[in-house]
């Protein structure tokens, strides 16, 4: 991954302008990529998982017919954990 930088972050090779992102409800996934509402999916990226704790360096792929923001998010995620050398002493452990 590339860090972020002042001219913004890379994420999957497009040079995205700098701005911020901001999201308030979870990110959930059935395990075939349906969208889940109103509970946690399978796959799931939620704030609210990691409020004593980072997400995992090693965060797992959303579904591949995922919404683009679940892609995006999980991409910015490990740039920062991969950026971030305390990152994993930060107490990161496996995904919920």
């Amino acid at each position: 991954p590339t860090p972020a930088t002042a001219e913004g972050p890379i994420v999957a090779g497009v040079n995205m302008p700098y701005y911020l992102f901001h999201y308030t409800y979870g990110i959930e996934y059935s395990i075939e990529g349906i969208a889940v509402e109103l509970q946690v999916g399978e796959w799931s990226l939620d704030k609210r998982h990691y409020m004593s704790y980072p997400p995992p360096r090693d965060f797992t792929a959303p579904p591949q017919c995922a919404h683009d923001r679940a892609h995006i998010l999980r991409a910015l995620y490990m740039n920062a954990s991969a950026a971030l050398p305390f990152w994993a002493d930060a107490g990161a452990r496996a995904d919920p």
